[in-house]
């Protein structure tokens, strides 16, 4: 695995609308209320923001990251290799994207497709780019 840059990227804090303790590098979404997310449940409704950079419980504050270096987890559903790009699974995990709503860029592989790899996420300026 290559090593893991922190600190290169663009965190904003928001507050956990539920318990996020068990979703730290995963992708999260806005939630209902604002200046809070919550989970992120797949890749079309609605888009994830970024990738949750710490673990909160309900209330508490949540950083996420919405541009640059991150690590996220991967979804048990296939491998990713270098330079695929990613979206949110229905867990808020990553897997390769096959549509529009292109979260980042996997800067190394995960053969198993369950662990934890670096990613680039990207601003979401460029987001909604249309089909790969």
């Amino acid at each position: 695995k290559m090593a893991y840059y922190s600190g290169m990227g663009i965190d904003i804090p928001f507050s956990a609308s539920g318990d996020l303790n068990s979703y730290q590098y995963c992708f999260v979404k806005c939630a209902s209320t604002s200046m809070r997310v919550d989970a992120a449940t797949g890749a079309c409704n609605p888009v994830a923001i970024g990738v949750l950079q710490n673990d909160p419980y309900s209330g508490d504050s949540a950083t996420v990251r919405v541009a640059g270096i991150t690590k996220i987890y991967c979804d048990a559903g296939g491998a990713i290799t270098y330079g695929q790009l990613l979206t949110s699974a229905s867990n808020g995990k990553a897997v390769v994207s096959t549509g529009s709503h292109i979260m980042g860029l996997a800067l190394e592989a995960d053969s198993s497709g369950c662990g934890c790899i670096s990613m680039y996420l990207w601003p979401m300026s460029t987001l909604v780019i249309g089909t790969k």
